[in-house]
């Protein structure tokens, strides 16, 4: 039962983004003999050792230590040779793939697009071929018309209130009501 399911689970695995994605993608070795199952098992043994040494007195922790201490010694010349890529294998527990088959992702279309920003010299060349304009405030064959033109006060200059042009107006008015009498 628990090995149909597993087989199943493998099947469907990861179809949607892999060409031909029959398995994990990690090898299947360990479960065929047994290797992971007995390091699970030892793991399990280490956890409830150290667990029962809580309540004891250094001394047998220390021998535990010294035991774990001495069959590392054994260890260490085998692991040695292992390269940096080895080890990481070793230390995940799976290996790496050899050959990577993963579909390229589909082409995204999104509603509309951005304005595209035009570069000076396009837009020189753009202006180049374009006919000038008679600019009827500045008076100027150009790019521009009335509309846009970079000198908006050409034709009619901005007049600033005088106080001598009120003194008039007044004066002006003074006249008028002498006349009417």
């Amino acid at each position: 039962m628990e090995g149909e399911r597993r087989r199943e689970r493998n099947n469907l695995q990861s179809r949607w983004w892999c060409k031909d994605a029959v398995g994990t993608t990690y090898e299947n070795n360990d479960i065929i003999d047994g290797r992971q199952i007995e390091l699970t098992n030892l793991w399990s043994e280490v956890y409830e050792t150290v667990g029962l040494l809580r309540d004891r007195g250094k001394d047998d922790i220390k021998s535990l230590r010294s035991l774990i201490q001495d069959f590392r010694q054994k260890l260490e010349p085998v692991c040695e040779d292992l390269g940096k890529e080895q080890e990481i294998e070793q230390l995940l527990g799976c290996k790496a793939v050899e050959e990577i088959k993963i579909l390229p992702p589909k082409h995204a279309k999104n509603k509309g697009s951005g304005k595209i920003i035009l570069s000076n010299k396009t837009l020189a060349l753009a202006n180049a071929v374009k006919p000038k304009r008679m600019c009827s405030n500045c008076k100027q064959m150009a790019y521009h018309d009335k509309r846009n033109c970079p000198n908006p006060y050409a034709e009619f200059p901005p007049s600033a209130p005088d106080s001598s042009s009120d003194e008039d107006d007044n004066d002006e008015e003074v006249e008028e009501d002498d006349d009417s009498e």
